[in-house]
């Protein structure tokens, strides 16, 4: 069984898993350059990461998690620091 629930990788949204849903990347380019991936599940963006190939594994995880509740990896509070 895979998870039922995905929190995202801000942690401001929980999806219900949709295992039928596409689960894909979308790469994120800013002035012709590769910045990095972004994880998707259908239309919902779960999270962004520095390689397709990093997002893929993620996907994976998401897929074989015996959990109830997926975190995405990779959370930054950014504004700890403020």
């Amino acid at each position: 069984m895979s998870a039922v629930f995905i929190v995202n990788q801000d942690r401001d949204r929980i999806y219900r898993f949709n295992p039928n849903a596409l689960m894909y990347t979308a790469p994120v380019w800013f002035d012709g350059v590769f910045m990095a991936a972004n994880l998707m599940m259908g239309g919902a963006c779960l999270g962004t990461f520095d390689s397709a190939e990093r997002a893929i594994q993620e996907a994976s995880s998401i897929y074989n998690y015996q959990g109830e509740i997926y975190a995405v990896t990779g959370f930054s509070d950014w504004r700890a620091g403020i």
